[in-house]
Parts: C-alpha cells; structure tokens; sequence
C-alpha cells in the first residue's frame, strides 16, 4: 500500500477516533454529577458539592466544596487521548498531501519526453 494511502486512511481513522473520546469524557458524570462527585471524593453520596464546573475544551467536569475538596469526573487520559487525535491528524493529512503532490508531480515529469540525443 503507498504512502498516501496510509496517511490519509490513518487520518480518518484519528477523525473518527477523536469525536467517540469526546463523547466518553463529555458524558463521565453526566447523570446524577453531584452524587458521582460525592462518591468519588468519599465523602458519602449525601454531601453534595458546592459548586460545578464545566468546561467544553479542554474537557473537564469539576466540584469543589467549600473544604476545599475537588474532584474532575472526566478520566486523566481523556484530554491527552484528544490532543493525541487532533495532533495526529493534522500530521496524517499534512503527509497525505504531501505525498499526493510529490505522486502528481513525479507522473507529470514521466509524461514529457526528452529531447533526441545527436
């Protein structure tokens, strides 16, 4: 398989990846968050937090009390996955292009034929 396919397969690849990540960080928590966050910073599901913060990107779901506590519902890998993804692929198209260009060109320099030789 030629370089350009996989660039640009491995492109669209990362492309699918990256939305199906954010989908599992945007719903940790999203049910019942202030029992979740009670549960998760062990102060018993009856100790709601004061506050919640969200935010779109980078992905995070925060509650803070007024002790001090906070605890983020989205996993620690989500936000790095998602970088990974988006760096990915802008790096898998910038190579598919690439080689797309360098294909074109080479055929197009095959295709004119040289002058005789005396």
């Amino acid at each position: 398989m030629e370089r350009r396919t996989w660039a640009w397969a491995s492109a669209a690849l990362l492309g699918v990846v990256f939305p199906l990540v954010y989908a599992v960080g945007v719903l940790s928590g999203f049910t019942r968050s202030e029992t979740i966050c009670a549960i998760q910073a062990g102060k018993g599901p009856s100790n709601r937090p004061q506050s919640i913060t969200e935010s779109a990107f980078p992905l995070s779901h925060v509650c803070r009390w007024s002790d001090g506590t906070t605890v983020d519902l989205v996993p620690a890998a989500i936000n790095p996955l998602l970088y990974a993804c988006l760096a990915g692929t802008a790096l898998c198209s910038v190579l598919a292009v690439r080689a797309t260009v360098r294909r074109r060109r080479n055929s197009s320099e095959s295709d004119v034929v040289p002058p005789p030789t005396r």
